[in-house]
């Protein structure tokens, strides 16, 4: 018999039911996508990632706010017993709020696109994300950073005018990520801009949806991709407690 390979070294992700069905946690150092449509749990997905992997298992953090107000986003957190203003200040974590950067980019765009002479051109200074990805390292070195959470990563898809430039853009930026060493998860919303082209290059996609069905809602999480590693198939349905969120055992399409 011939020697039995190492599996990949995992991450947990510490969320309730979920680590079990990724074969121990997710495998290091790669990037994955998790999609869904808005209010499905992406965000909290990605806090809870980040959290449990300062206070749980001591491993530091960056966490990337694209959208919410960083105080708004803190404050609300709370309500699950998440205070990641004390893990900042022990250097566990780190937030970073984009707003400054993405309007940097932004203005140094359209600048450059007002100038540009060439369809080609002005397609390509939109995909510019080279103040996020310097801020990113910044804050990644500083801390020792092994987790990277960025929700979410929709604007990139957003900013380009067709698909091959949005593979391109996000190819590009998830070449500086990998770079990094860090297990990192970028949310993204379903079905806004070109998002199916991160789902292609990304090492993994785990999918969450919020589903109606003969009058009753239920939110729902599937694995759908994890590069060289064994997964749990299936459709898991999943809840969102005071504690963050908590996926069932058993798979709905066995309880049918």
């Amino acid at each position: 018999m011939g020697e039995k390979r190492p599996g990949p070294k995992r991450v947990k992700t510490g969320i309730a039911g979920l680590d079990e069905l990724l074969n121990g946690g997710l495998p290091e150092k790669k990037i994955y996508v998790i999609t869904g449509g808005c209010g499905t749990g992406k965000t909290i997905f990605g806090l809870e990632f980040i959290y449990n992997g300062a206070a749980k298992f001591k491993e530091p953090g960056v966490l990337v706010n694209l959208e919410e107000d960083k105080p708004k986003m803190l404050s609300n957190i709370k309500s699950f017993g998440w205070d990641l203003e004390k893990l900042e200040r022990e250097n566990l974590v780190r937030v970073i709020p984009y707003i400054r950067a993405v309007s940097s980019d932004i203005e140094n765009a359209l600048s450059a696109y007002t100038s540009s002479t060439s369809q080609a051109q002005k397609s390509v200074h939109f995909l510019s994300t080279n103040t996020l990805i310097e801020l990113i390292k910044e804050a990644v070195n500083e801390i020792g950073a092994r987790r990277l959470v960025i929700d979410p990563l929709t604007a990139i898809s957003l900013m380009a005018d067709s698909e091959s430039l949005a593979r391109m853009g996000a190819m590009t930026f998830f070449k500086h990520i990998a770079k990094l060493g860090v297990t990192a998860l970028v949310t993204v919303e379903a079905e806004t801009g070109y998002w199916q082209q991160l789902k292609f290059i990304a090492d993994g996609v785990i999918q969450l949806d919020y589903v109606h069905s003969e009058g009753k809602a239920y939110r729902g999480l599937s694995i759908q991709k994890i590069r060289g590693s064994a997964f749990t198939e299936g459709y898991y349905n999943f809840t969102i407690t005071n504690k963050g969120i908590d996926v069932q055992a058993q798979s709905l399409f066995d309880k049918q």
